[in-house]
């Protein structure tokens, strides 16, 4: 059995709450294929930035990150909101960081994770997931999502969104003691990737994961493209 190693470089703590569980199911379900040898796929690795690097180009802190992990990662996926903007964004903040790691990491692989404006945009993908993760018997409708998950991405305001979401299943007394790590942690795990499959941004990142899977030899062909 071969081990996939994953690793990832984010925005924020809220950030590797839910994309840490999400990424890890999705990389599992891409090896998951009758023709492929069984993959152990290990739950992907928080880097952050090193100590001495906390300000100063992006590039270089995720480089540094890298090295401190290198022999420890097969992908390294790299996230930054799009901030309404997602071309853009990959172009400043992680197009760089993937030319710089191909050079001095030839062996590992780098994958973008680019919501078009929030990361909490992917967790309104689906109702049924955050109600169960909420622990309440509503109604998905009751929480007022966009009904079709492409429509998130025209959200304005998903962080916004989302805290209006727990209000409307818990009440507000209850949504205030709602421990935000923890329900994006039960999030990542339970969002179905069928309708995230359904949002252009996660195509997009899990098309990047395949192609990079591929390149190095875990899956025998593409299933995104």
């Amino acid at each position: 059995m071969r081990r996939l190693h994953l690793a990832l470089f984010a925005e924020g703590p809220s950030d590797y709450a839910f994309l840490q569980p999400l990424l890890g199911r999705l990389a599992q379900d891409l090896c998951n294929r009758p023709d492929s040898e069984e993959i152990d796929v290990v739950s992907p690795l928080a880097l952050t930035n090193p100590a001495e690097l906390t300000r100063g180009r992006r590039v270089k802190r995720v480089c540094a990150a890298a090295q401190a992990a290198a022999g420890q990662i097969d992908v390294l996926f790299i996230h930054a909101d799009g901030d309404g903007n997602a071309a853009r964004a990959e172009a400043k903040s992680i197009a760089p960081a993937v030319a710089a790691i191909a050079g001095e990491l030839p062996r590992v692989r780098s994958a973008p994770v680019v919501p078009v404006r929030e990361m909490e945009a992917w967790c309104l993908a689906d109702g049924e997931a955050l109600c169960e993760a909420l622990h309440t018997r509503l109604a998905a409708k009751v929480l007022e999502l966009p009904e079709a998950a492409p429509l998130i991405e025209k959200v304005q305001d998903p962080k916004a969104r989302l805290a209006k979401a727990v209000i409307a299943a818990l009440g507000e007394r209850r949504a205030k003691k709602v421990d935000t790590s923890a329900l994006l942690r039960d999030l990542g795990e339970l969002v179905s990737l069928e309708a995230l499959r359904d949002v252009p941004s996660f195509r997009r990142c899990e098309i990047g994961l395949d192609r990079a899977l591929v390149e190095l030899g875990f899956i025998s062909e593409e299933r995104t493209a």
